[in-house]
């Protein structure tokens, strides 16, 4: 699986003193995440939460990056250029369990 990060992020405007208070006020915002964290298959729980540090952070207010690919509503040959790739190696009965996490999460985190 190929997960693409872009290299632009939008400023939503609010203030912050760190990423983690960036990352919580997007929990508190998006309820479905921590549903979708537990549903998640054992082997791809830590890179969704690679993918969720880089793309929420702070700079004085929170930045969000945009985040594309397989399970994010398409699939990719590769990244745009200056986005950052994050491989998710599968193998074997792994590809019927992570389809079936996909089909579950489709269009949560568009």
């Amino acid at each position: 699986m190929r997960v693409c990060i872009s290299d632009a992020a939008n400023d939503t405007l609010l203030t912050c003193g760190s990423g983690l208070d960036c990352k919580t006020k997007f929990l508190e915002n998006n309820t479905n995440f921590d549903e979708m964290m537990a549903s998640a298959p054992v082997f791809v729980q830590d890179k969704i939460r690679e993918i969720f540090d880089k793309a929420i952070y702070c700079e004085g207010t929170c930045k969000v990056k945009a985040v594309y690919g397989d399970g994010f509503g398409e699939s990719v040959e590769s990244c745009e250029i200056g986005d950052e790739e994050i491989l998710i190696e599968i193998h074997g009965a792994e590809g019927v369990e992570i389809l079936k996490f996909m089909k579950k999460n489709s269009g949560k985190f568009k």
